[in-house]
């Protein structure tokens, strides 16, 4: 029993020194904190200024959260992915000769973060 007293008189000793401490030991806040990549988005192919026909498959890389990418032919919405690797193939058979933008916008859990855009031509 004497020893179960004085087990409880420490064990409250150090919870009391533990609430009241001007902490030697690290906070939360001074730990590191895991390191969190920015959102990126962008079309490696095809290259922007590129002539392009027939059946184009546009590729985007990404990076940090981006989990949906929304593909845009000049300001139309044509596709939207949800797995990667993120990417589109268009048919440009039935587009008019000449330029053409295509955008990609990155979401994060349905937020929008990131867009890029290129400039691509149709011959005639």
């Amino acid at each position: 029993m004497r020893r179960v007293i004085i087990f409880l008189l420490l064990s409250m000793g150090i919870f009391l020194s533990c609430e009241n401490s001007s902490s030697q030991f690290p906070v939360l806040e001074d730990l590191p904190q895991p390191v969190q990549k920015s959102p990126a988005i962008k079309i490696v192919s095809p290259l922007d200024g590129s002539i392009i026909e027939g059946a184009v498959r546009i590729e985007v890389f990404t990076s940090g959260c981006i989990d949906t990418v929304e593909f845009y032919i000049d300001q139309i919405l044509k596709y939207t992915d949800t797995s990667p690797p993120f990417c589109y193939v268009w048919s440009t058979t039935d587009q008019t000769p000449g330029r053409h933008t295509i955008i990609v916008k990155g979401y994060c859990l349905g937020i929008y973060k990131v867009k890029d855009t290129i400039t691509v031509y149709v011959p005639e």
